[in-house]
């Protein structure tokens, strides 16, 4: 999650066979190993992340237990050190959700939920605390599809899911579609174009200006 210049946190994910809780920090301007930062509320497989210059979020992800798969939607203070404190709940349950934020709005979509993909599309103010609202709809019902977004513009590229179908359990087709949404907006996703090879699990990064995806 970016955060002040100077930090950078990351927590949950998988190291086999079980879910983390804990969050840990690096100072970016230097090099070292990661520090303890504090822990999530339990442990959850791929949550997602959001984040501004104060706060990072985490959303959803696959807990250890029945249901499973989570709505919870948790934050930190990036410039001190502790564990997360409740924000609210995502409209839908599901891991491999994801999204991005300016530093007003932060928005998830997709993910899986059981046996289906989802198509939904949700979104947080930052700098308050509360439930989800509902953006609007992708183009299709899709996971693992990565994301990256300007100041303006959310962008989400390939994935999981038959762009050219209405299926919720196609959990298989990778796919090589770029959608994006305007962040200061509402309303259904719209197709920006194509990446050249299909993917899933990806990652994307951008500056703002230009974006990447790889992997």
């Amino acid at each position: 999650r970016r955060g002040p210049r100077s930090r950078g946190v990351f927590g949950g994910g998988t190291v086999d066979p079980s879910g983390q809780d804990v969050i840990d920090f690096i100072n970016i301007q230097s090099l070292g190993n990661a520090t303890d930062f504090g822990n999530l509320s339990a442990a959850r497989d791929r949550p997602s992340g959001l984040g501004n210059s104060t706060r990072g979020i985490f959303v959803a992800g696959r807990g250890p237990a029945s249901p499973y798969y989570l709505n919870t939607i948790e934050y930190i203070s990036i410039s001190s050190q502790g564990n997360t404190e409740d924000f609210g709940d995502l409209l839908y349950s599901a891991w491999e959700t994801r999204g991005g934020n300016n530093d007003t709005r932060g928005i998830v979509s997709g993910g899986y939920s059981p046996h289906a993909n989802k198509n939904s599309i949700n979104y947080i103010t930052i700098a308050t605390l509360g439930n989800a609202t509902d953006f609007g709809d992708m183009t299709y019902f899709v996971q693992g599809h990565a994301s990256t977004a300007s100041p303006t513009r959310l962008v989400w590229f390939g994935g999981l899911g038959d762009p050219a179908g209405s299926s919720t359990t196609d959990l298989t087709t990778k796919n090589n579609t770029i959608t994006f949404v305007e962040i200061a907006t509402t309303g259904n996703a719209e197709d920006f174009g194509t990446i050249e090879t299909v993917m899933n699990s990806a990652t994307a990064v951008s500056n703002g200006v230009r974006g990447f995806v790889t992997g």
